[in-house]
């Protein structure tokens, strides 16, 4: 059983979240955490590592400074999570960096890539942007089918360039992939998992089957 501690920011709500993170651990439940990282501290980042983190799985839209601006709306937001990413490695947490990828940071891929590495970042992913269920048009940032196959190339360079594990977060449709290599690397191997393997719990305690689903099917 595992538990992927997610939001929003857990970070931001990190005081009312320990509690139930140490009440995992107890159970034996393996804890991961999805965040930008830009609110972790060392303190921080110790007890997580005490109680039993075992990853952090952090969102990294790119290593340009104007474009991450443009992206995340916040001034300093990427030289706080780079800051964060050390903090965690330096705790001896494990870090996974996931760049979720539009139209704005589809040509940043490889350099945002070889930055994760250089901060001690072992496995990076790119992933393309999902529709948002309140956005009225994205189709002036969702990637087009042939911008998902650069994507995916570019994510094979890192891996055969800067030796770096690579996954994409998302379950591909076979058809939308082009190279053989690709298709098995990141679409026959991953599945929708959606009411499977895993299930949302909201922070309203709705019971969803996916994160991408907005609707609740039950409080739990």
């Amino acid at each position: 059983m595992q538990v992927t501690i997610t939001g929003g920011e857990p970070l931001g709500v990190i005081d009312q979240a320990a509690p139930h993170i140490k009440q995992l651990f107890a159970a034996g439940v393996h804890i991961n955490m999805n965040s930008n990282l830009s609110l972790l501290d060392r303190a921080t980042a110790r007890w997580l590592a005490a109680v039993g983190l075992r990853s952090f799985l952090v969102s990294l839209p790119t290593a340009d400074q104007k474009t991450f601006q443009l992206i995340t709306g916040r001034k300093l937001s990427l030289d706080a999570t780079m800051c964060g990413i050390q903090i965690a490695i330096k705790a001896g947490l494990p870090v996974v960096v996931n760049m979720v990828v539009t139209k704005l940071n589809l040509h940043q891929v490889f350099e945002t890539a070889r930055f994760a590495k250089s901060l001690g970042v072992v496995k990076f992913c790119a992933t393309r942007a999902s529709v948002p269920a309140n956005c009225q048009d994205f189709g002036k940032h969702e990637i087009s089918r042939d911008e998902l196959n650069a994507m995916l190339t570019e994510l094979s360079r890192v891996r055969d360039r800067l030796g770096m594990k690579i996954e994409s977060l998302e379950f591909y449709p076979p058809c939308s992939i082009d190279d053989e290599e690709a298709r098995t690397t990141f679409s026959l191997a991953r599945s929708c998992t959606a009411g499977k393997t895993t299930a949302v719990i909201g922070f309203d305690f709705q019971l969803r089957a996916c994160p991408h689903i907005a609707n609740g099917y039950g409080d739990i």
